[in-house]
Parts: structure tokens; C-alpha cells; sequence
């Protein structure tokens, strides 16, 4: 599986401990989007072909750009997904965002929660997120950072304990888990097929280790 992802903000409504691009509030610019066509357009050409991951800081936050992007876009043929925090889960419009943003080529929402975002967000409002995502019947899956394998800290059990009430009512969405130790960023589940992807930051920014996420499937 070959992938591309596009790191496009470090603006971020939130703060979270475990964030890898040490996003926030205080950190501003968007990436351009003739930038981002010429970049996806390249890298399609290249052979990263099966999906393009829009992520941040928090895309939503920049929603009229993300249009932008999507627009320029519309004729690769690659699985689109946005990667989001879900603060717009209560919040009615984005039913109608979400609807545009496929009409434009979106395919998945990847929402991120565990216990560093719940300092800033609850689980209803990520539920309210899903349904709203799954009423535009877009694929959906949900990002969990841990810090143990064996969930033996206190976080772990609390992040354990919001996935689980989420399964509970969304059977079929996808579940991506990963290490939250910068040092060693890693799924802690594997994907059946090698990824290769390739990451695109926003001014160049340079990560500790080449991101490796993906999309994973927990079985029922």
C-alpha cells in the first residue's frame, strides 16, 4: 500500500502532551494550495497512489482551504481522508460541510480521541462527530494513543475504556492505535499489507522518524 499524507497546519484548538508536531493555538499559517495540488499531483505520479491523508494541527480549523485542496485534487484517484479532533461534532453546519467535502472527493474521517484529547473535548461530542460523519456515509475510523502495550497505566485504562464505549455503539468503524512515545512512534497494531507513504510538512518541518500510520481495522 502506498500512501501519501500532508501535514498542512500546525494550528490546532487544542494542546495535547501527546501531539508529535507539538500543535496549539499559538501556531498559525495554512499551507498554500497550489502547493498541496502540485505536491499530490508529483507524488500520484510517483506511485503513492492508493490514499492521501489531510492532517494538522486541526484541518477543520481551515475549512474554506481544505475545500481548496479537495477541489484541486478531485481527479486523482486516490482514497481521501481527513484527520480531525471532532470539536465540530455538536455543531449542525459541519453535516453540511461533510456532505460538500465528499461531494468533493472525501472518503473517511479519521477522529482522534484518547485520554490526552479528552482534557479538551468529551466523548459525546466525538460520538455527535461520528453520527454526523456515518449520516454522509463517509468511512470512519477513530486514533488512539497509548503509552504501554499492555494498557498498564492509569491513561492507557482510561483511553482503553473510551474505545470500548464508542464499540459499543459503532460496530463497523475502524480503530487505529498507536505508541504515543515520540521516540518510537509506531502502530501497535500492524496492517496486514506494507505501508509506503510519503509525508509532505507544512515549512518544512522535520519529524523525529518517518510517520508510519495507517488505517486499521479491529475485529469485532
Amino acid at each position: 500500500m502506498n500512501g501519501m499524507r500532508f501535514i498542512v497546519t500546525y494550528n490546532c484548538n487544542f494542546s495535547c502532551s501527546s501531539c508529535r508536531y507539538k500543535c496549539g493555538p499559538y501556531k498559525k499559517g495554512v499551507m498554500d494550495s497550489n502547493i498541496f495540488r502540485n505536491k499530490a499531483l508529483k507524488l500520484y505520479e510517483e506511485g503513492y497512489k492508493d490514499y492521501l491523508i489531510i492532517e494538522g494541527g486541526e484541518p477543520f480549523l481551515h475549512i474554506g482551504t481544505i475545500y481548496k485542496y479537495l477541489k484541486k485534487i478531485k481527479n486523482i484517484d486516490s482514497k481521501k481522508y481527513i484527520i480531525t479532533n471532532g470539536f465540530w461534532g455538536k455543531m449542525d453546519t459541519y453535516l453540511y460541510s461533510l456532505s460538500d467535502l465528499k461531494e468533493m472527493g472525501l472518503y473517511g474521517i479519521i477522529i482522534e480521541y484518547d485520554y490526552f484529547h479528552s482534557a479538551f473535548i468529551d466523548i459525546l461530542t466525538i460520538k455527535s462527530a461520528i453520527e454526523k460523519a456515518l449520516l454522509n456515509g463517509l468511512n470512519i475510523s477513530v486514533r488512539a494513543a497509548f503509552l504501554t502495550r499492555d494498557i498498564s497505566v492509569k491513561a492507557d485504562i482510561i483511553t482503553f475504556e473510551y474505545i470500548k464505549e464508542i464499540r459499543k455503539n459503532y460496530k463497523n468503524i475502524g480503530y487505529i492505535f498507536e505508541d504515543a512515545n515520540f521516540k518510537k512512534q509506531s502502530l501497535l497494531i500492524k496492517p496486514k499489507s506494507a505501508i509506503r507513504e510519503k509525508v509532505i510538512f507544512y515549512n518544512d518541518f522535520k519529524a523525529s522518524k518517518k510517520s508510519d500510520a495507517a488505517i486499521c481495522k479491529l475485529d469485532s
